[in-house]
């Protein structure tokens, strides 16, 4: 029920008013029959006015504030399933709709939908049509992921809804969830439905291969391919990426297949193979006659893999930095009749199929940013899904002080990395300052590399971000404080336009003076720049030298040698590190930017007292040899 601007979610209280109010006026001019008139009207007044209150107090009142301005957030499914023809209908779409039934206020965002979810401009009533700029890896839909990125993004002060435009193809994440969420913040989701269909087409669905086998043993393989319509064409088989000779009579190495309308199940014999996962891939290709595939429209859905682990002797990976750490445990493992491999971060398997090849990993006081964020997300996999075996060896890069805090292997490990409340540690705080990178793709690599930053700190460590602003100023876009659930900080970053700054003293005169108010045991400053503003005095690095504040800096497309000169020169004076990224090297910078934040996690190392560990001659079975 609404009245004016309340609104009352239990309206059938207020029907007690006309029932109770008589029931008071009534008695009560009877009993103050021998008081005065005005008195009466006050007493029975304040009692009407008590069973007023009372009724609205259960009747749950609410304030209702209203916006007549409308933001939509448009969804958009550029992964491969959808055509660059189907992404442009979208945008015109969008466009005509803006054209025809805009009003003045209403605002327009756009978010791509790929392997990666990515803003590609927030809703604001500038916006008004649909433009894409970096969208990612395309080979994969996480539509649940662009949605919940959508709903992070969304204006408080707007009514909100969405439009999702896919083919509706998921291969990570889940749609429906994601709506349940969406369904209880009461934000509609309007569909735009991308649909298409292929009159011939063939489809390898799957490639079935048995989990284990034993050296020596053949491999028994059958490829489920489905056929729109009669179709023929040749059958190859790889291993581990090298074509497997299927017909050693004759000089093709793939069969011919003839395939039927539906579903066709294809044996396929495998000779023996050697040790370890063993990937195989299928590989359909259609005849072609007339310069046309027979039967087949699209090759990309023309191959399937499998991996079939053989097995042989156990075998553990060492990583590690110098064989001298490693060479106790190896020995140790080699008396056991355990095969071992000692490698470094460097050498270290780059996916799944590689990991599987051993029974048990080991990491050597491994920080998180020698790994990949895809490698760390394999060696969850590989211990959560695979069942392997995995031990973290302490150290000063191992750990919480090696980055490891919110990183996918966290939860694998069966320590917690970031220490409780309760527990009296000494804080970092970690002060980013940011200048336009004047490269391509700047923007989103920027704030990458932000958001690296923050990944490898705790919850209790403080963690700022400064910017120079359109109106020629320099302030905290996200204020010094506790990083926390880290929610709050990634608003920030992808709000960041990284505005190009003529000076750097104005950024530094606020990380130094914040930085010295905030109880840390380290504090640290990095700076993203392409080393043209101009240097601070020398007197404002001295205040950080007398504050123990390190300044490290990163210098990405820098224009010549001066400007290179003056950002080693801040980094060499308050004893922090210099990098220079050349533009090939711009992967690399979440792992720089990651590394350089652990460097306010060193309060994690506590080293204790010696001690000698007394092993229970009745204790379990590893324990007991």
């Amino acid at each position: 029920m609404i009245v004016g601007p309340l609104q009352f979610d239990q309206p059938w209280w207020l029907l007690l008013i006309p029932v109770l109010v008589p029931l008071v006026i009534l008695p009560a001019l009877r009993s103050m029959a021998g008081l005065s008139g005005l008195t009466r009207i006050v007493a029975v007044s304040v009692r009407v006015l008590v069973i007023l209150l009372l009724a609205a107090t259960l009747a749950e009142p609410h304030i209702r504030d209203e916006s007549k301005d409308v933001a939509v957030t448009v969804v958009l499914d550029t992964s491969k399933s959808v055509s660059q023809g189907q992404q442009q209908a979208v945008a015109s779409y969008i466009a005509e709709a803006q054209t025809n039934h805009r009003e003045e206020r209403d605002r327009l965002g756009v978010v791509t939908a790929a392997r990666q979810a990515l803003v590609q401009s927030l809703a604001s009533h500038l916006n008004d049509q649909v433009e894409l700029n970096f969208t990612g890896n395309l080979d994969a839909t996480n539509i649940a992921s662009a949605m919940q990125l959508a709903l992070a993004i969304m204006p408080n002060d707007a009514a909100n809804r969405v439009l999702l435009a896919s083919d509706g193809n998921e291969t990570e994440g889940s749609l429906l969830q994601v709506a349940e969420v969406y369904r209880a913040a009461g934000i509609p989701i309007d569909v735009l439905p991308l649909t298409y269909t292929h009159d011939e087409e063939v489809i390898i669905d799957r490639l079935v291969a048995p989990a284990t086998a034993r050296i020596g043993q053949n491999v028994n393989l059958k490829v489920v391919m489905t056929a729109t319509h009669e179709a023929r064409g040749r059958l190859s088989i790889l291993q581990n990426g090298q074509v497997i000779d299927l017909d050693p009579g004759s000089p093709e190495t793939s069969v011919p297949v003839v395939l039927k309308e539906g579903t066709n199940t294809i044996p396929v014999l495998v000779p023996p193979s050697d040790r370890g996962p063993q990937e195989y891939e299928a590989v359909f290709a259609p005849y072609i006659e007339g310069g046309r595939a027979v039967g087949d429209s699209m090759i990309e859905n023309n191959r399937s893999l499998a991996v079939t682990f053989v097995t042989g002797e156990a075998r553990v990976l060492i990583i590690s930095e110098t064989r001298r750490d490693a060479e106790p445990l190896r020995l140790a493992l080699m008396e056991a009749r355990v095969g071992v491999d000692v490698v470094d971060a460097a050498n270290a398997p780059s996916n799944l199929v590689g990991m599987n090849a051993y029974d048990g990993i080991v990491l050597i006081d491994q920080s998180a940013y020698s790994f990949s964020a895809e490698q760390q997300e394999d060696l969850r996999r590989y211990v959560h899904d695979s069942g392997g075996g995995l031990v973290m060896i302490g150290g000063e890069n191992a750990f919480g002080a090696g980055g490891w805090i919110g990183s996918p292997l966290e939860d694998a490990l069966p320590v917690k990395l970031d220490p409780p409340e309760k527990r009296e540690m000494p804080r970092g705080a970690l002060a980013l300052i940011v200048h336009s990178v004047e490269i391509p793709q700047g923007v989103y690599y920027g704030k990458q590399v932000c958001i690296a930053a923050g990944d490898a700190l705790s919850r209790l460590d403080y963690i700022g971000i400064t910017e120079y602003n359109m109106t020629g100023g320099t302030d905290w876009v996200y204020n010094l404080q506790p990083i926390g659930d880290k929610v709050s900080f990634r608003r920030a970053v992808n709000n960041l336009s990284f505005g190009d700054m003529p000076d750097f003293a104005p950024s530094l005169q606020l990380a130094v003076q914040d930085l010295s108010l905030v109880d840390a045991g380290q504090k640290h400053v990095i700076i993203i720049s392409d080393g043209d503003p101009s240097a601070p005095s020398k007197a404002l690095l001295q205040r950080f030298i007398d504050a123990k504040i390190t300044i490290s800096t990163v210098g990405i497309g820098v224009h010549n040698a001066g400007d290179g000169n003056r950002m080693k020169g801040m980094a060499m004076a308050t004893g922090g590190r210099h990098y220079d990224v050349k533009q090939n090297q711009v992967a690399e910078l979440p792992k720089i930017f990651m590394k350089e934040a652990v460097t306010v996690r060193r309060n994690l190392i506590e080293e204790g007292g010696p001690f000698e560990a007394i092993v229970n001659a009745f204790g379990s079975e590893p324990m007991r040899g």
